[in-house]
């Protein structure tokens, strides 16, 4: 008789940390000081599918009337997470829906900040008049387009229980998986999703860029990693410590879980790093 193949679960993590509080630029009112400007989760379906995804808001951006790069990189979590529970798949997403899906978001996110100036005119006229002073800032010569940016990355990762892992990201972050066991490492392009506030026709409107998504699938994957740029010197450390043919044994779960808090951060970027895995049961 052939041994009985050890049952599998999935299980996630979500680590995030914080930089220090940076110090507002001088004579700029609108420049955002704001802590925890990255986010990040992780979210089981039915014990068969699962997702994660971070977002880093871009540091150094504006922040005025609520609005920020913080507050971006939240709001397509939050949105993200809401459209899976809405709509919660039965399978895995291939790469191409799950682009789709994020498309969809952040379009989604942008329309949701203009209908909360079209519901809040006072909130309205209060960026008119600050778009309208910053406008008047010395050395911004007459006529020149002024604008509020806000802007951030957001990645996601799919995996569900056979071990199919799909993905889609816009901006930098990194990704650890390791197909059929052996562990690879990536580092996914820079970018950023990006809301500019400016006038058009003498009101206050948001407009969106964002990258086309990079995408990325595997298969016979029991690991999965995810972080923002912050964390690149924890997977340095990953690259150093881990056996290349990574399987996924309790013991190299065990190495990979504890060597996520061995190494002493080098930047004051903020950090989040989220993983799934595929391990044994009992």
């Amino acid at each position: 008789m052939q041994p009985d193949t050890p049952a599998r679960i999935l299980a996630g993590e979500v680590l995030t940390s914080p930089g220090p509080r940076k110090q507002p630029r001088a004579n700029n009112r609108h420049h955002s000081p704001e802590l925890a400007e990255d986010s990040g989760g992780v979210l089981m379906l039915g014990g068969k599918l699962a997702w994660m995804w971070v977002a880093d808001g871009a540091s150094d951006m504006h922040a005025v009337s609520g609005f920020s790069s913080r507050l971006l990189a939240q709001d397509l979590g939050r949105l993200f997470t809401t459209s899976i529970l809405e709509n919660p798949a039965g399978q895995i997403e291939s790469s191409a829906r799950l682009a789709e899906r994020l498309n969809r978001i952040v379009e989604g996110v942008a329309e949701a900040w203009n209908r909360h100036l079209d519901a809040n005119k006072e909130t309205a006229v209060h960026l008119a008049r600050e778009l309208e002073f910053l406008g008047q800032t010395p050395g911004i010569e007459t006529g020149t387009p002024v604008f509020f940016e806000f802007a951030s990355t957001f990645s996601t990762v799919c995996l569900d229980l056979e071990g199919r892992l799909a993905g889609a990201s816009m901006g930098d972050s990194y990704l650890l998986c390791n197909p059929n066991g052996l562990l690879q490492f990536f580092a996914l392009k820079k970018n950023t999703i990006t809301l500019r506030l400016k006038m058009e026709e003498d009101a206050p409107v948001f407009t969106l860029s964002r990258p086309q998504p990079e995408l990325f699938e595997n298969e016979a994957v029991d690991l999965a990693a995810l972080a923002t740029d912050g964390c690149r010197d924890s997977f340095h450390n990953l690259h150093r410590v881990l056996p290349g043919n990574f399987q996924a044994t309790p013991e190299n779960l065990a190495l990979f879980r504890r060597a996520l808090g061995t190494e002493k951060p080098k930047t004051e970027d903020d950090k989040t790093l989220a993983w799934l895995g595929r391990i044994h049961a009992g």
